[in-house]
């Protein structure tokens, strides 16, 4: 039996049918979320770096409580992540969560600075 048959047999999509290796997934949609995650990262660490010099800085903030609130802000976010792991296995898929969860943190990264 041909391996794309055998691989195909196994899996289904979304909707229970088998899935056809030619047209799912592919290069295409792995680059789109590798695209996604390396600007997400950029922007991540970009704002992360900013905040510390921002609260002791502008906000005036002694440097311990600084690092405090940049810890729990990293920390929201990374739990954050099983919010959006649990929504998309139980309602919109892996390609619109990225996608929503994608252009959502592009707009609070927007409006915050």
């Amino acid at each position: 039996m041909e391996y794309a048959q055998m691989w195909s047999e196994r899996y289904v999509d979304w909707r229970g049918r088998p899935v056809k290796p030619s047209k799912q997934g592919g290069i295409r949609a792995a680059a789109f979320v590798c695209g996604v995650e390396a600007l997400e990262s950029m922007t991540f660490v970009s704002t992360v770096n900013n905040l510390v010099t921002y609260f002791t800085a502008s906000m005036h903030y002694p440097l311990a409580e600084s690092a405090n609130m940049l810890t729990n802000y990293m920390g929201t976010l990374f739990l954050l992540t099983l919010v959006g792991g649990f929504i998309s296995d139980s309602f919109f898929g892996r390609f619109w969560t990225i996608i929503s969860f994608g252009l959502v943190e592009f707009l609070i990264q927007r409006l915050c600075l």
